[in-house]
């Protein structure tokens, strides 16, 4: 497994907008981190059982919920999952589809992301809005498997759902560095994966405030 460089992936582009689900998790867990503070100082019986469930519950919605995203950058299209990042240069993506979770086809596979998700009933609309038959194969893999052939056709932007945009952007970003890899007639360059070390971290400091939180309480 080759280890990501961080300077090979050039200046970021963008990072897709969060949905407004995460803002409310945001939200939600500065709360949580408000009443687990409280908690801490005003001390009694519960106090270490509702610190423990509060730094677990943090630890859990920031690897599950806040880490997963998907980035561009000038050389390729970062995928960063709950543990595991992958960076895809643009000369090897094929196509990238909005289905039940965010998909990069390249010649080789194809690569998930979890930070950009789509629920069974925007998938059915979509469908709809493109004049398809929705199917269960349809919505997990896309229209001819796992969207290795061109997206639909343009319809009307009001009947699209936000993940169909997301898709629409990122597919213009590797138009774009396509071209650009083109003009400069670069070699290919590998895709790169690896686990990411603080998102495991967290995880497992979760297991440990819970084994310690049943040792106290």
């Amino acid at each position: 497994m080759i280890e990501m460089d961080r300077s090979a992936r050039g200046s970021l582009i963008r990072r897709l907008p969060y949905p407004t689900s995460r803002y409310l998790t945001l939200g939600v867990l500065a709360l949580l981190a408000a009443l687990g503070v409280y908690a801490a100082f005003a001390g009694g019986s519960e106090a270490v059982f509702l610190v423990v469930v509060v730094v677990v519950v943090e630890l859990v919605c920031w690897v599950a919920l806040l880490r997963p995203s998907i980035a561009a950058y000038d050389n390729g299209l970062q995928l960063t999952n709950m543990v595991r990042d992958v960076f895809i240069p643009w000369e090897h993506i094929e196509n990238v589809r909005a289905l039940s979770t965010f998909q990069v086809v390249t010649e080789e596979r194809r690569f998930s992301c979890v930070g950009v998700v789509t629920s069974t009933r925007a998938q059915l609309k979509q469908s709809k809005a493109y004049g398809e038959r929705p199917t269960v194969a349809k919505m997990m893999l896309g229209t001819k498997l796992a969207g290795m052939v061109d997206g639909p056709p343009e319809q009307d932007t009001a009947s699209r759902t936000l993940t169909a945009h997301i898709e629409d952007l990122v597919r213009g970003y590797v138009h774009d560095g396509q071209r650009r890899w083109k003009k400069a007639g670069s070699p290919d360059r590998p895709i790169v994966q690896q686990w990411a070390l603080l998102p495991v971290l967290a995880l497992l400091a979760a297991v440990a405030a819970i084994l310690i939180g049943t040792q106290l309480s």
